[in-house]
C-alpha cells in the first residue's frame, strides 16, 4: 500500500534540529535508513502509516541483500509475538496456513493482544520471499511478566533462562536514565528534563519492562552471532518505549556487539495532527511541532513524524462534540434564565401523565411541573427507595431530582448534574424554596464531578439525547454506580442513520442508532440491561378523553392550590398559553417544525425516523467496598 509523502515524514535529528526544534530537520529517503545492517525501528502500534513506511523499509533492505549470496537473509523480529509463537509463525512463512488462520491462532493463544491483521503488508511480503525474508517472535510470552510482577524478578528470570529466551547473565537491571525514560511513557513528562527529582510510583513495572527487552535483545544477539549471518541485515520492530534514547533493546544489543553500533540505525516514530509541509532544502516545521515532538528530541537518528488519521478524526469528532456542548449549554442557559416566569400548567400536566408520571408525582413537583423537560418517565423503572443516593444525570430544571427526593426522604440524598449553569443555578434555587434535600452541580455528564462507586440509582431524562460520546456518558454511569446499583436512562433515538443532505436539528444530529444502544450499554459493563420501547412514539398524546377532564381537573387544581402555598411566589399568570406560544418571554429549546430553520421538517413523520426509549441496567456486584458521595 502506498501512503502519501503528505502523511508523514523521516526526520534525521540533527545537532542543530536539538538545539531549534521548530526548524531544520534534515528530510531523508528510507533507502538510507535501509542501508544499515541493523534498523530498529520504533512503532506506535498498529499505526497504518508506521506500518507502512515498516514495510518500505523491509522491502528496500530485501533489495541491498538481493546482490548478496543466496544464504543472505532478512531477518524481521517483531515484538507482536511472542517466543513460543515460532512454529506458528514458521507455519505462515511456509503457507501451511494462511493470513486469517494466523490471525485466529493468535488470537486463540491470547497472550500477546496485537492486531495482527494491521501488519498485514510485512507479513505477506515475507511469505512472498521465503528465501530472503524471515519472521521471528521477539518478545518473552507475556505470562513471564506477570510471574515477576507476582513471585519477584529472580523467579521469573531463572524460568525465563531454563527455556533460554533471555541471556543466562541477565539480571533485569536498569539504570536511573531509563527509569526517567519509562515514567514519561507513563506520565506525558519530559523524559530529558534531567532537573526534575524522579518518582518511585513506577520503579516495581520497570523490570516486568526490561525483561521483554532483554528476550528481544537476546532473539538479535543470537541472530547476530550464527555462523552465516555477516551478509544477513536484521530489522526490530518494537514499541517505542523498547528502544527510546538506546535504552532496552538497543543497550543490550551494543552491550553484547559493541561494533555494530556503527552499521545500525533506529527510528522513533511519533504522530501529529498537523500537515507536515515540505520544502526546499528540507522540511521546516511549524512551531507546534516542537510540541509534537516534546519526549521524542534525540530518541533515536531519526524520527518517523506521521500524520494519524485516526486522531485526526478522533480530534474532529472532540471539536464538534466541543461545539455541540457550547450550543447546548447557551441554550439551555436561556432556558434557565426565563424558567422563573410561570407557564402553562394545565398543558404541562397533560404532557406528565401522559409519560407515565402519576397524580401524586405531579402533585408533589406543583409548580414546577411547567418546568418539565423530559422524554420519558424513569420512576416507574427505577422503583427509588427510601434512603438511597440518586444522581440525576442532565438534571435541567430539577423535576425529576426533585421527584427521586421525595422517594428517598430525609435518610437519603438526590444530586442532580447538568451542562446549563443558569438551568443548575435555577434548579438551586427552587430546592432550596422548597427545602428540598436535593443539590444541583454544573457539569458534564461524559466527565462526571463525582467519586467511584457512590451513587445507588443513576436516572437520566432526555439528557443523553444531548451527550455527543453516548458511550463515554454510559462509562460515567457505570463508574459511579455502587456495586449492584442501577440505571435508568430515557431518551430519544434513530432507528436508522439520518441522511446527511437534510439539516437536522443538534438533537437529531446526535441521537444514537437504537440498534447501536443494547450492545453498547451490555459492552460497558451493565447486566441485566432492557431497552425499552413499549412507549416510543415521537408525538406525545395530551389531548384528554371526556371522561378524564373530571380527573385532571382535580389534579390541576391540586398543583394550583400546590402553588399558592408558596409565599415566595411573585407572578401566577401565565407565561405560555395553552397552545404552547410565548407571551410573556419564556425561552424554549424545542420549537420543532414551526422554527423556520426547521420548517422542512414538517415533511418527515419523527414516528418513523425516530423512537423514544428507556435504558435500564445493573451494575454487576453488591456488598463492596463504596465511597461516599460528597453531595
Amino acid at each position: 500500500m502506498h501512503v502519501s509523502p503528505k502523511t508523514w515524514n523521516l526526520l534525521r535529528m540533527t545537532g542543530r534540529a536539538l538545539g531549534d526544534p521548530s526548524h531544520l530537520f534534515q528530510n531523508v529517503d528510507i533507502s538510507e535508513i535501509a542501508k544499515s545492517r541493523l534498523v530498529i525501528f520504533g512503532e506506535v502500534h498498529a499505526a497504518p502509516a508506521v506500518v507502512a513506511v515498516q514495510h518500505e523499509v523491509q522491502k528496500h533492505m530485501i533489495s541491498h541483500i538481493s546482490a548478496s549470496p543466496q544464504s543472505a537473509k532478512l531477518h524481521v523480529v517483531m515484538e507482536h509475538f511472542s517466543l513460543e509463537m515460532q512454529t506458528m509463525l514458521n507455519r505462515y512463512l511456509n503457507s501451511e496456513i494462511d493470513l486469517s488462520t494466523l490471525a485466529k491462532e493468535y488470537h486463540d493463544i491470547g497472550t500477546e493482544g496485537h492486531d495482527v491483521n494491521a501488519y498485514k503488508e510485512v507479513l505477506e511480503f515475507a511469505r512472498e520471499n521465503p528465501q530472503r525474508c524471515v519472521l521471528h517472535g521477539g518478545f518473552i510470552p507475556r505470562t513471564y511478566a506477570r510471574t515477576l510482577m507476582r513471585d519477584g524478578v529472580e523467579v521469573a528470570l531463572t524460568a525465563a533462562k531454563e527455556k533460554n529466551y533471555v541471556e543466562d547473565t541477565e539480571e533485569c537491571e536498569s539504570t536511573d536514565e531509563h527509569y526517567r525514560f519509562f515514567e514519561s511513557l507513563l506520565t506525558g513528562k519530559d523524559p530529558q528534563d534531567f532537573d526534575r527529582p524522579l518518582s518511585d510510583q513506577f520503579r516495581r513495572m520497570l523490570p516486568a519492562q526490561v525483561l521483554k527487552d532483554a528476550s528481544m535483545a537476546h532473539t538479535v544477539n543470537q541472530l547476530i552471532s550464527s555462523p552465516s549471518s555477516a551478509e544477513d541485515r536484521i530489522l526490530v520492530l518494537c514499541g517505542n518505549g523498547h528502544m527510546g534514547y538506546g535504552h532496552g533493546v538497543p543497550e543490550r544489543i551494543f552491550k553484547r556487539h559493541p561494533t555494530l553500533k556503527s552499521e545500525a540505525t533506529s527510528v522513533y516514530s511519533r504522530p501529529t495532527l498537523l500537515d507536515v509541509d515540505e520544502s526546499e532544502g528540507g522540511l521546516v516545521l511549524p512551531e507546534d511541532m516542537s510540541k509534537v515532538l516534546h519526549g521524542a528530541l534525540g530518541a533515536a537518528e531519526f524520527c518517523l513524524i506521521y500524520q494519524d488519521t485516526q486522531a485526526v478524526k478522533e480530534a474532529a469528532a472532540e471539536a464538534e462534540a466541543a461545539r455541540i456542548k457550547e450550543e447546548t449549554s447557551k441554550a439551555y442557559d436561556g432556558v434557565g434564565s426565563t424558567a422563573h416566569l410561570t407557564g402553562d400548567i394545565k398543558k404541562a400536566v397533560r404532557i406528565m401523565r401522559s409519560l407515565g408520571y402519576s397524580d401524586d408525582e405531579i402533585a408533589y413537583v406543583g409548580r414546577d411541573a411547567y418546568n418539565y423537560q423530559g422524554v420519558g418517565h424513569p420512576h416507574s423503572h427505577a422503583k427509588i427507595q427510601r434512603g438511597e443516593v440518586v444522581l440525576d444525570l442532565g438534571s435541567g430544571l430539577g423535576v425529576d431530582s426533585i421527584i427521586a427526593s421525595g422517594y428517598v426522604g430525609e435518610e437519603g440524598r438526590v444530586c442532580g448534574v447538568d451542562i446549563s449553569e443558569e438551568e443548575v443555578k435555577h434548579a438551586t434555587l427552587r430546592a432550596h424554596e422548597r427545602g428540598a434535600n436535593v443539590r444541583f452541580i454544573h457539569g458534564d455528564l461524559e466527565q462526571l464531578p463525582i467519586p467511584d462507586s457512590c451513587i445507588d440509582v443513576v436516572i437520566s431524562n432526555g439528557a443523553f439525547c444531548l451527550v455527543p460520546n453516548k458511550r463515554r456518558g454510559f462509562e460515567e454511569a457505570y463508574r459511579v454506580l455502587k456495586p449492584g446499583g442501577r440505571m435508568v436512562v430515557c431518551t430519544s433515538t434513530v432507528k436508522e442513520d439520518l441522511p446527511e443532505d437534510i439539516e437536522w436539528p443538534v438533537c437529531m444530529q446526535v441521537f444514537v442508532n437504537l440498534k447501536e444502544l443494547e450492545p453498547m450499554v451490555k459492552d460497558v459493563g451493565f447486566e441485566g440491561v432492557v431497552i425499552d420501547a413499549s412507549d416510543s412514539l415521537m408525538s406525545v398524546e395530551v389531548e384528554e378523553e371526556e371522561e378524564e377532564k373530571d380527573r385532571l381537573a382535580m389534579l390541576v387544581d391540586r398543583v394550583e392550590r400546590m402553588k399558592k402555598k408558596e409565599d415566595d411566589e411573585v407572578d401566577s399568570v401565565d407565561s405560555v398559553d395553552s397552545e404552547g406560544k410565548d407571551v410573556r418571554g419564556r425561552k424554549r429549546v424545542h420549537g420543532g417544525s414551526s422554527s423556520k430553520d426547521y420548517e422542512h421538517l414538517g415533511n418527515f413523520d419523527m414516528n418513523e425516523l425516530c423512537a423514544r426509549v428507556v435504558v435500564i441496567g445493573r451494575k454487576p456486584g453488591g456488598g463492596d467496598v463504596v465511597s461516599k458521595c460528597p453531595y
